[in-house]
């Protein structure tokens, strides 16, 4: 992947992680190390086929269940290479 690339991570927290490894840190709630204030449950900020990279580590599991499906579209529309995902629910990881 080249340096320009655009790489998410999406309910980043205020993990440094993702600005240390090159990704733009989203969060609903505006830690130091967010970049970008947004509910990932909603529509991403960004348009289709603009995004080259989308980790998600440990957040789906906060959202709405019901919500998923439609979220996952959306990172899937954004995408142009691919999506990194893991939920902890009941002591499972899910990729």
């Amino acid at each position: 992947m080249n340096s320009n690339a655009v790489k998410l991570n999406l309910g980043s927290g205020n993990s440094k992680w993702g600005k240390d490894n090159g990704y733009i840190n989203i969060d609903i709630e505006n830690f130091e190390y967010v970049d970008i204030v947004h509910d990932i449950e909603k529509t991403l900020p960004f348009k289709n086929e603009t995004v080259d990279e989308i980790f998600c580590r440990h957040a789906l599991e906060h959202c709405s269940m019901a919500s998923v499906p439609k979220m996952l579209k959306d990172w899937y529309l954004k995408i142009s290479l691919k999506i990194l995902t893991s939920m902890d629910r009941n002591n499972k990881i899910y990729q």
